[in-house]
């Protein structure tokens, strides 16, 4: 089943956009629980109570190796004030070590504005209705609903 659906992915992934925008040599698959534990601790630096951090994870769209890739999940933390966030939406760019495994990533925008984050994190203006939601579409992470 899930073969299907990352397939189907795949398929509806490259009849989007314009010619010039095509996705090619696109791979999607699940992170590893290995992979999940290593981003988990790499994005969660920039909260205040990174301990607290809880994560769904989406199938990663896996480009070339060596680069950056582009990848939205869902994130909740715990406010200042240790009341939950909820889960919200986040845009981060990840990137794999020399075995290929992704093990680290910087957040760079989360929907809504969150009170889970340092001031000096630098994520992106979260004043900016459907920034990571149009982040997350234009990178081909639409399915929320796949987050585990």
């Amino acid at each position: 089943m899930r073969r299907l659906a990352a397939m189907a992915l795949c398929l509806f992934l490259c009849g989007c956009g314009t010619s010039d925008d095509k996705v090619v040599g696109l791979d999607v698959r699940q992170l590893s629980p290995a992979e999940q534990e290593a981003l988990r601790r790499s994005l969660s630096q920039a909260l205040k109570e990174p301990d607290a951090a809880q994560f769904k994870w989406m199938p990663v769209l896996v480009g070339p190796s060596g680069r950056p890739t582009n990848y939205c999940g869902l994130i909740s933390g715990r406010t200042s004030a240790g009341t939950p966030s909820g889960f919200r939406k986040f845009a981060a760019a990840i990137a794999q070590n020399s075995s290929g495994a992704f093990d680290h990533g910087v957040i760079q925008h989360v929907e809504g504005a969150p009170a889970i984050f340092e001031a000096s994190a630098g994520i992106g203006d979260q004043s900016a209705a459907g920034t990571t939601a149009e982040l997350c579409k234009s990178w081909g992470y639409v399915e929320f609903s796949e987050a585990r």
